[in-house]
């Protein structure tokens, strides 16, 4: 024992002489909020120790700062409780309010309702006038022209719930065609007679469209801004991509608006639904051709300038966009002046209302007589109602969703319907000529042709010779047998739709290409399409 007090009185001697030296000191402390709370405790007393008894300032910070780590940690998990409490309230009080989180998606675009000269502003009206429009009579006259209806959707909420970000990722059995921005820039063009083309493209999953184009995921440091990197974003789907049977009647029970039924989608998806539950496979690929769409796009996403022959319904759920729209005379007008050439480029919608539309109107007087047009802005619950064949476009200012669809009466049902069975003087293929699958494996397009005349369709000069060019690009645009009955299967849809509006096939060119398609489809015979053939 005096050989060891020797030996460590000697030591700490030589000790006199150390330097300054730093200890890190590990305190672990198990999981559970009851342990962190003892040890905070515990720390807490050894430090008021040390203060009342007058230990070292080293001892006394070692113990302060093992009581501020531990405190820290449990102001932490405090908050994190505050905010998940706060987020579980937030969704007791209801459906969302947007599409996306808002500290996640994309930043929304400044200047969020562009307020035009009153000449060329969209008219507004409450869905209370628009009713007393159709009980007076008026409303036909009203949708000669671009009409937005304030709060015309019904069953808002239900809608907004249904279409969340969090709610469509669930559905991932979907995929979308995801376009790059480069391959989007090549799709847009003017000229309606470009022949069809399988554009490249990756088929991704939901969750992956959300991550690409609204930023999922990301930190809010590093949120996308709308515009260069999410104008190719817009995703336009059939209804029935993502909500089978739930399709049918959705604009009928959404929309609110008197006189908004008349959707012969509505029959039409009725019809395929029935094909898929009778084992006919080619249904599920006409399902996607539906004209009931669910429209989604990121602050910043929007297309070139278009047109559609029929009139065009839709119900905003989330988000805001802002809407251009011009009558098909004015614009042709406007394209035949030389500086136009430029200044009318096809381009995205973002691209569009940021440099093209002031330059139109500033050089090329855009807005005069002769060159008028109509801008509005659209809020979730609005209803915008657009003309057929008007010119129109729309950007996305925040994380968008929406119904669209068609509208008209059972005329305009069977117009539409004339136009995608057999119509080729509208030039698109294969949009104007489904008819022609319905006449056998080699696309017969002439008869198709003779059947749609005899049907007293009107059959001009130039229709003809696009008939020739379907008769030759249809079967290397389908060379498969379950893409030509898709073709066929909905055509006869088609008619299928204008039936449920109209009562009867009569007016149409059904009757006259229904029977050929069933027999191309070798279900002439089944009880299910008996009504469309009768």
């Amino acid at each position: 024992m005096r050989c060891f007090l020797i030996a460590w009185l000697a030591a700490a001697a030589i000790a006199v002489d150390l330097g300054k030296t730093t200890y890190n000191l590990n305190l672990i402390v198990e999981a559970g909020k009851e342990t962190y709370e003892k040890t905070r405790d515990d720390a807490e007393a050894l430090l008021k120790h040390a203060v009342d008894n007058g230990m070292g300032t080293s001892v006394q910070l070692l113990l302060r700062g093992a009581v501020d780590k531990v405190k820290r940690s449990l102001l932490e998990l405090e908050a994190k409780q505050a905010t998940e409490s706060k987020a579980a309230e937030t969704k007791d009080e209801g459906p969302p309010q947007t599409l996306t989180n808002a500290t996640v998606g994309v930043r929304a675009l400044k200047s969020t309702f562009a307020k035009p000269k009153k000449s060329n502003a969209m008219k507004r009206i409450t869905v209370a006038d628009f009713a007393k429009a159709v009980e007076d009579g008026k409303a036909a006259s009203l949708l000669k022209k671009p009409l937005i209806v304030e709060n015309g959707v019904g069953a808002l909420d239900e809608l907004r719930s249904l279409l969340s970000a969090e709610a469509l990722m669930g559905h991932t059995e979907v995929t979308l065609e995801y376009f790059t921005p480069a391959v989007s820039k090549q799709k847009r063009t003017f000229e309606e007679n470009q022949q069809p083309q399988e554009w490249e493209h990756n088929d991704v999953s939901v969750e992956r469209y959300f991550v690409n184009c609204f930023n999922l995921r990301a930190k809010p440091d590093f949120r996308k801004r709308g515009g260069a990197q999410t104008e190719h974003c817009e995703q336009d789907v059939s209804w029935a991509t993502f909500f089978g049977g739930n399709a049918t009647g959705i604009l009928t029970e959404s929309l609110e608006v008197a006189g908004a039924a008349l959707d012969a989608d509505l029959g039409r998806t009725r019809f395929l639904l029935k094909a898929v539950a009778n084992g006919v496979d080619a249904a599920k690929m006409a399902l996607k051709s539906a004209s009931t769409r669910l429209v989604v796009g990121p602050a910043g996403a929007g297309e070139h300038l278009r047109q559609q022959a029929t009139p065009l319904v839709d119900g905003l759920v989330h988000g805001e966009r802002r809407w251009f729209t011009m009558a098909p005379d004015a614009f042709g007008k406007l394209r035949s002046k030389a500086e136009a050439a430029e200044a009318l480029e096809p381009a995205s919608a973002f691209v569009f209302f940021e440099s093209q539309l002031e330059e139109l109107v500033e050089d090329l007087d855009l807005g005069a007589k002769g060159l008028s047009y109509r801008e509005g802005s659209q809020r979730p619950g609005d209803v915008v109602f657009i003309p057929p064949s008007t010119i129109f476009t729309s950007l996305t200012y925040a994380d968008a969703a929406s119904v669209r669809g068609t509208l008209g009466t059972a005329g305009d049902a069977a117009l539409a319907v004339d136009q995608k069975l057999w119509a080729p003087e509208g030039a698109r293929i294969p949009d104007n000529v489904a008819a022609a699958a319905c006449y056998g494996d080699l696309f017969d397009a002439q008869q198709a042709q003779s059947s749609a005349a005899s049907a007293g369709a009107r059959v001009s000069q130039a229709g003809a010779q696009v008939a020739m060019m379907a008769q030759q690009i249809l079967p290397q645009i389908f060379p498969t047998a379950e893409a030509r009955d898709s073709i066929a299967l909905g055509a006869l849809a088609d008619c299928a739709g204008f039936r449920s509006v109209s009562g009867s096939l009569g007016g149409s060119q059904c009757r006259a290409h229904a029977k050929p398609c069933a027999r191309t489809l070798g279900i002439a015979d089944e009880d299910w399409v008996a009504g469309v053939l009768a």
